[in-house]
């Protein structure tokens, strides 16, 4: 990822706090204009964003990078169609029943 200035984006979070502080949740665009990577979230995932954003800010910032840094990670996540791929044959596989517990994964024993 590009080297962000946090001063300008702890800046821009504030304004997009103060500016919606009369609305239940942002719009996509509010969000795109400081964090361009929730192109690769759902409305539902962007509205839990910003709820989780709103509150680590409330708390006195605190957590509020953990909460940037865990949404961009699952933005990069499902911006990538081969790790999507993968998932969705996993998940296919473990309706299927093809899977292995995770009791019989930790009793094995890997050296």
């Amino acid at each position: 990822m590009a080297t962000v200035d946090l001063r300008t984006e702890a800046k821009q979070i504030l304004d997009l706090l103060v500016s919606l502080k009369d609305r239940e949740s942002p719009k996509r665009t509010d969000l795109l204009s400081i964090y361009p990577w929730v192109r690769y979230l759902s409305d539902a995932e962007c509205d839990e964003f910003f709820e989780e954003l709103s509150n680590a800010a409330k708390d006195n910032g605190s957590g509020v990078d953990d909460v940037i840094d865990a949404w961009r990670e699952t933005a990069e996540i499902l911006a990538d169609p081969d790790t999507i791929a993968d998932i969705a044959e996993s998940e296919k596989q473990i309706a299927n029943g093809e899977g292995v517990s995770w009791d019989r994964v930790k009793q094995r024993k890997i050296y």
